[in-house]
């Protein structure tokens, strides 16, 4: 007789003073990571082989799933077999329009519905979500696979492709596997695949002490785990104390999947160990960002990775515009994310122009450098946190009046720097100011009178 749960999901929801819905993810989630860890351990691919670890992923994902989605389940099974049947039978020419379209006014219909009842967070949405990145994504890894020309390719293109029609147990597989199926993350069919049958284990070569040595195994993924589980301990415990929104699945979502032996990413330059191949977000680098851009780049990552592949790339024009529509259209048509995607929006705009039109005159110095980069890092941070408050209110009224108090003041200095920067010229070549390349500019006259420095990009 398989356990209930039920008992334990009703204890942290008085606990935790959840409803029964939102109490039943963080129940999942830790049962998904301590399961994880008996998974790498006795189902090593060096122990079984890729179909014995298929069935237990997809049996226990489906357990999970009976908690997670009760009959929003038969919802979820009706968009999967559609869009494989798509998949198998359509030309691989023109395939990925099909199911692009079918699994996206999917989500969007479900989604308008959520917008009506105004009931946010549904676990079978959050699934939705994260289903129709990875079957989106898959439709155009075998469009790359089959049909496209290798040589119109981009890197992440050719890194993801597909060359055979997944089986149906690996396409379940792929979907339903436990460490991500409560809230992701996402991650690319080949990925997850070369994980199942062990390809991801094979030699690196790293420097070391000078010398170049091979590394035959991955490396032990104790500390990554520990790290990131007191990260997500930390979240949680603001998230219940606060009572606020913070979007869990963007900080824990690859925990089990490390956990699991997922996620492993070969080495850095230095020889360290990368577990980083399915991470939602990149703390330090988006701390310190001071523009829309970077920001976006550290924050979902794994969800920016399927932007990026299915739209951003294939994209003739307008490709940041159409892809930050296409983001907000994913995540739901609440008003509280469509003030904060045309607010980043406007915000991108007016950064993209400051930096070809302001950003010249501080580069001739370290000093003004510094400068430049303190304060637009703080007006980056304090303009997108309003933009991030109307996020977390969803609903109209409450934004209105939380915009009201606060005069819009996001929105109007976004909208008064596009104009005003508009109105400047780009100024004409500055030379930049580096100390490095002074010195080699030195070294280099000094060997070769005749030889000339190279012009800096801004």
């Amino acid at each position: 007789m398989v356990p209930s749960l039920w008992s334990v999901i009703l204890q942290v929801s008085e606990l935790l003073k959840l409803p029964v819905e939102e109490a039943t993810i963080p129940v999942i989630l830790v049962l998904a990571i301590v399961l994880a860890i008996p998974y790498r351990i006795f189902l090593h691919p060096c122990r079984v082989g890729a179909t014995t670890r298929h069935i237990v992923a997809i049996g226990l994902g489906f357990y999970f799933s009976y908690y997670l989605h009760s009959w929003g389940l038969v919802i979820l099974l009706a968009k999967v077999v559609l869009c494989y049947i798509l998949m198998v039978y359509l030309n691989p020419t023109y395939m990925p329009k099909v199911v692009f379209t079918v699994a996206m006014g999917i989500l969007t219909v479900v989604n308008f519905r959520e917008f009506l009842n105004y009931s946010p967070g549904n676990n079978v949405v959050i699934t939705l979500m994260i289903f129709t990145a990875k079957i989106t994504s898959l439709a155009w890894s075998i469009h790359d696979g089959f049909a496209r020309d290798t040589t119109r390719h981009s890197d992440l293109q050719s890194k993801k492709a597909v060359r055979r029609i997944p089986s149906v147990l690996e396409y379940i597989s792929y979907l339903f596997h436990f460490q991500g199926l409560a809230i992701g993350p996402f991650c690319f069919y080949k990925d997850y695949i070369d994980f199942i049958e062990g390809k991801h284990v094979v030699p690196y070569k790293i420097i070391k002490d000078g010398k170049e040595v091979v590394i035959h195994k991955e490396p032990p993924v104790t500390s990554t785990v520990l790290r990131k589980s007191s990260l997500a301990i930390m979240v949680a415990a603001i998230h219940v104390l606060m009572k606020s929104r913070i979007p869990l699945e963007g900080n824990i979502g690859d925990v089990a999947c490390n956990a699991s032996g997922f996620g492993f990413n070969g080495y850095d330059s230095n020889g360290e160990p990368k577990w980083d191949l399915v991470s939602n977000i990149h703390l330090k680098p988006l701390w310190l960002s001071s523009n829309i851009k970077v920001s976006i780049d550290n924050w979902h990552m794994s969800v920016n990775h399927w932007l990026r592949y299915v739209s951003y790339e294939r994209l003739p024009y307008q490709k940041f515009s159409l892809t930050m529509l296409l983001s907000m259209i994913w995540h739901g048509f609440l008003p509280g994310y469509i003030w904060f995607y045309v607010g980043c929006l406007t915000l991108a705009i007016a950064q993209k122009r400051g930096r070809r039109v302001i950003r010249p005159y501080f580069t001739t110095s370290e000093q003004r450098k510094l400068f430049y980069d303190i304060v637009t890092w703080v007006g980056h941070w304090l303009v997108l946190s309003h933009f991030q408050v109307m996020f977390q209110l969803r609903h109209n009224a409450r934004i209105v009046m939380f915009g009201r108090a606060n005069y819009f003041w996001g929105q109007v200095t976004a909208v008064i720097l596009i104009i005003l920067l508009y109105r400047m010229k780009p100024p004409k070549k500055i030379e930049s100011y580096n100390a490095d390349e002074d010195q080699s500019r030195s070294l280099s006259s000094n060997s070769d009178p005749k030889a000339k420095s190279p012009d800096k990009q801004d």
